[in-house]
């Protein structure tokens, strides 16, 4: 999967077609004053790969126990 592009919302609204053709093999955070206010993706893409992107963010085994400890370490 190509990296997520970052594009002005007047850019994306003045070239909505291009982005139309290209949403199928990449994913397009859109920001109005530098802040992404959305994020255009296609939902036919392979979502296994979107799984395998976030896998280092999510335990394998929810431990609760274990959860609990390291919330609390954090405050």
């Amino acid at each position: 999967m190509a990296a997520v592009a970052t594009i002005p919302a007047s850019e994306f609204r003045q070239n909505f077609g291009r982005y139309m053709k290209l949403v199928e093999v990449q994913d397009f955070n859109i920001t109005r004053n530098g802040k992404v206010i959305g994020r255009w993706t296609s939902p036919y893409r392979d979502k296994m790969a979107i799984v395998e992107q976030l896998a280092g963010s999510i335990h394998g085994v929810v431990d609760e126990e274990a959860d609990r400890v390291e919330r609390r370490g954090r405050l």
